[in-house]
């Protein structure tokens, strides 16, 4: 007989999905289940955490702020003799006082970066190179400030250091302005004794000249006529002399008013009455570092630890995929359960064995069952 019923259509085969946590419940399960291995894992990463960030130290920020003052005498009388300007010479005043010499002087001092016996010593300039900044600008007033910065992980490090930046820079200014001043002073004072000098030299070859040259005579007159060569050629020379004469004696006159000028802008510069360069704001004990991580690395940690102890502990329950409830089975396998066991543990089994007894009279009940049969 022919089957006319169509054929039967083939069941799907449920599809398996190896997601063993894909639900919040699940989620809270398996916190539970691996509670002792989150916590290990945080508890370690909060450790190691809290040991690096208590190793990194706060840094702390130190500043003195200088001004150019102006000077205290007419401008023309200080600039005389120093004709550049402070903020004209702070490019030279910071190479100075950043240099290698004036740095290591400065580590010395204040026994700053402490490094083992055999470490270069150039190492501590480098790092107190980097540690301190000399910057200037304008003020909205119109007055230039000098920024002396100094970054250490000690307040009063901090402090001494970017105070004696700001009187290095001090000195190293007033000092480069009076050697200038005296500098000028010297030559002055060299050349008007050459002028006068070379001036004395002329004067007695001019009168040398005189006594020995022939009497001028008249002009218009017959002695005149005759030489009258001879008396241009003593003319022309008598008159070379007076102009070279003029000439130094206007030369060391020059001189002269000079070096009275440099005199007085000498005697301004060590008196500290021209342009120069004043502390305005000192250097004070900063009270809060700019910057201290130690607070960013533990929580940082913490996250880590966090991320690490949950995703390890999802990578176990990937490779343990285990059945733990009836949804689960249905969401991983497509099949709903009928009946769900319930999770029995020790001491439930145990009682479950005691309370169950084998019938000691099962095996004549059988016979008598089958002989019935």
């Amino acid at each position: 007989m022919r089957n006319n019923f169509p054929p039967r259509a083939a069941a799907k085969e449920p599809r398996l999905q190896m997601n063993p946590v894909a639900t919040i419940d699940e989620a809270v399960d398996m916190v539970r289940r691996r509670a002792p291995l989150i916590l290990g894992v945080l508890i370690l990463g909060f450790l190691v955490s809290s040991w690096i960030g208590l190793g990194q130290r706060p840094v702390y920020e130190a500043r003195e702020i200088l001004q150019v003052a102006p000077p205290r005498v007419a401008e023309a009388m200080a600039t005389t003799s120093v004709p550049e300007t402070i903020v004209q010479r702070l490019p030279l005043l910071k190479q100075h006082v950043l240099g290698d010499t004036a740095l290591s002087e400065i580590a010395s001092a204040y026994d700053l970066f402490r490094i083992s016996p055999g470490e270069p010593l150039a190492s501590r300039t480098e790092l107190l190179r980097d540690a301190v900044s000399l910057n200037w600008k304008t003020a909205p007033d119109g007055q230039v400030e000098v920024v002396a910065t100094a970054r250490m992980d000690d307040a009063e490090e901090a402090r001494l250091v970017a105070g004696e930046l700001g009187h290095r820079l001090v000195n190293l200014s007033v000092q480069m302005r009076i050697g200038e001043a005296r500098a000028t002073l010297d030559f002055l004072t060299r050349r008007e004794a050459e002028l006068s000098e070379e001036l004395s030299r002329l004067e007695t070859r001019y009168t040398n000249f005189l006594r020995a040259a022939p009497a001028v005579p008249e002009p218009g007159t017959p002695e005149a006529e005759l030489d009258e060569n001879g008396t241009a050629h003593l003319l022309a020379e008598m008159n070379r002399y007076q102009r070279e004469l003029a000439r130094l004696r206007g030369q060391l006159e020059e001189t002269a008013t000079q070096r009275a000028r440099a005199r007085i802008g000498l005697d301004l510069e060590m008196r500290r009455q021209s342009e120069r360069l004043v502390v305005s704001a000192p250097a004070e004990r900063p009270v809060r570092p700019v910057t201290d991580v130690r607070g960013l690395i533990v929580g940082l940690g913490g996250v880590v630890s966090a991320i690490l102890a949950f995703g390890l502990a999802w990578t176990l329950e990937w490779f343990n995929p285990v059945i733990r409830s009836a949804e689960q089975m249905q969401r991983m396998t497509g099949i709903m359960p009928i009946v769900s066991v319930p999770h029995a543990t020790r001491s439930s089994h145990h009682g479950a064995i005691r309370a169950w007894r084998w019938p000691r009279n099962w095996p004549r009940r059988r016979a008598a069952t089958a002989a019935a049969g």
